[in-house]
């Protein structure tokens, strides 16, 4: 398991190991799951609005958090779950992480999880990112995932509440759209990744349970009035996606819903050969060259490979320190 190195007080460095908890109005639910994250040797990066500043620093010397718990302000206030997800990756990047946990502040890590294995997965070339897996998942897939190990390919939308990102590779496919203000931001980043030939993982060993409801107070559901005006708003992002993906959007039946098999089997359209759940293995795409012509993912990889052996987009990317104020 890595190791997050030694900080000097009074300068932030660089942790190997770190979450980003986008967080408002939740701060019952911080003292449940920020102590999950800390068992996992993983440091935590509660982003907040800046008016809740000083509940959460109060928190943090009530709980007695050290240096491994930092309270980060949003530049920009009430500007919704894309801003805030494009300014983790961004924060990462300026302080040197090649990979990061974007997690919810209403889910928590399993006793029994591995979290730092998907930051591990996210390490690699040529990965967007790695979710977590749900108990309910199982429902899913007549119980296959409980009995996996290891990440794999995820057929579907899976994973989108906790989920480590390469942040370079996220980067280049544009960062998370700050206009997605309300949902939205996450799959659109998956379908982005398939659309290069790179397909989204979940991994086995990475467990969450939810610790609360959708609707619940605090959240994305804090920015509005009713429950009525935060639907309204979640139509606007669907129809952005709409716009967007028209052919993998569907906005006719009871429910919007996404077309995934219907985007792997146009942009990877070997996708069968890399998923478990459908008798393969990712590993043959971990493993399958970066040159090519008749390979869509090869092409894809091939697109990329340039500028990502340039800037260093491989697993042993050297970590780099950055000095900024320590909240």
């Amino acid at each position: 398991m890595r190791q997050a190195p030694a900080r000097k007080e009074e300068c932030y460095m660089t942790a190997e190991n770190i979450v980003y908890i986008p967080t408002l109005g939740r701060l019952g639910n911080l003292r449940k799951v920020v102590p999950t994250w800390l068992e996992q040797d993983i440091h935590v990066r509660l982003v907040v609005e800046r008016y809740e500043y000083n509940d959460h620093a109060k928190l943090k010397r009530e709980m007695r958090w050290g240096e491994e718990v930092v309270v980060l302000t949003q530049p920009l206030s009430g500007r919704g779950i894309g801003y805030v997800r494009n300014f983790c990756v961004q924060h990462a990047d300026k302080t040197g992480n090649v990979s990061i946990i974007i997690a919810e502040d209403d889910t928590k890590p399993l006793p029994d999880s591995d979290m730092v294995a998907l930051l591990d997965e996210a390490d690699k070339p040529y990965v967007v990112g790695v979710g977590v897996v749900r108990a309910i998942y199982d429902l899913f897939t007549g119980g296959k995932i409980s009995k996996m190990h290891g990440a794999i390919l995820c057929p579907g939308g899976w994973g989108m509440q906790t989920f480590a990102v390469n942040v370079k590779t996220v980067l280049r496919l544009g960062n998370y759209d700050p206009r997605l203000h309300t949902m939205g931001d996450d799959p659109d980043m998956m379908m982005r990744g398939v659309e290069a030939g790179m397909p989204w993982r979940v991994h086995c060993d990475a467990k969450v349970a939810p610790i609360g409801n959708r609707y619940d107070p605090g959240g994305v559901s804090a920015r509005f009035s009713s429950l009525e005006q935060r639907k309204a708003a979640e139509m606007e992002c669907w129809a952005m996606l709409k716009k967007r993906w028209p052919d993998f959007i569907n906005l006719s039946g009871k429910s919007p819903r996404f077309r995934w098999k219907k985007l792997y089997d146009k942009y990877i359209p070997e996708w069968h050969e890399y998923s478990a759940l459908h008798g393969g293995d990712l590993a043959a795409y971990d493993n399958s060259p970066i040159e090519g012509e008749n390979d869509l993912s090869c092409q894809s990889k091939l697109k990329l490979n340039t500028s990502a052996t340039q800037s260093g987009m491989k697993a042993n990317i050297s970590r780099q320190t950055s000095s900024c104020r320590q909240y």
